[in-house]
């Protein structure tokens, strides 16, 4: 499987669909297209998952870009900064996730408690609205999703409270940057 969420367009579309037709790959998952805003429609039917070119778009992917900006112009012009990212990120970004794991595989509670935090299939779907537009619309739809995009927190902003022993899944939502209450072994 194929995912680019990378700069640019790094991906020759045309080749990743007759790879995708020809079996070669087994899927792809896109946030990069080419031609953007104009992007290939028959290359989105043909992908696995697509968003509009979202991925640094989270709350906190941005505010900490700011910061980096903020610190370089402070560097620049010989200042101490006064700011910092942390004043407005805060600790959580909501109340805790509770998940009781019991009798369930973990990469079915992963997964939901991914969901909670980013559900990456309703972006999905709102790009895939795309396609019901005219060749002329689609452009304005795919900038729309991107200047419109919702507030969205990162994995490390929220905590996940396991209500019965599972040491190994919160390891693993620990891996994925969660922050984990119960669970065994903190």
């Amino acid at each position: 499987i194929l995912i680019n969420t990378s700069r640019g367009a790094v991906v020759d579309g045309v080749a990743l669909r007759q790879a995708l037709r020809g079996g070669r790959l087994g899927g792809a998952v896109l946030d990069v297209w080419e031609g953007e805003p104009d992007i290939d429609a028959e290359l989105l039917r043909s992908v696995e998952l697509g968003t509009p070119h979202i991925a640094g778009y989270s709350f906190d992917g941005k505010v900490l870009a700011t910061e980096m900006i903020y610190r370089a112009a402070c560097r620049f012009f010989g200042r101490k900064p006064r700011w910092t990212a942390a004043a407005i990120l805060g600790e959580s970004s909501g109340p805790p996730i509770p998940v009781d794991p019991t009798g369930r595989p973990a990469q079915q509670v992963i997964r939901d408690v991914v969901r909670r935090v980013y559900d990456i299939e309703q972006d999905d779907c709102n790009l895939r609205r795309l396609l019901d537009l005219t060749p002329a619309d689609r452009p304005v739809h795919f900038d729309a999703l991107r200047k419109n995009y919702p507030r969205r927190r990162e994995f490390p902003t929220a905590t996940v409270q396991l209500r019965s022993p599972a040491p190994r899944l919160a390891q693993t939502l620990r891996r994925l940057r969660f922050r984990v209450d119960g669970g065994a072994d903190q």
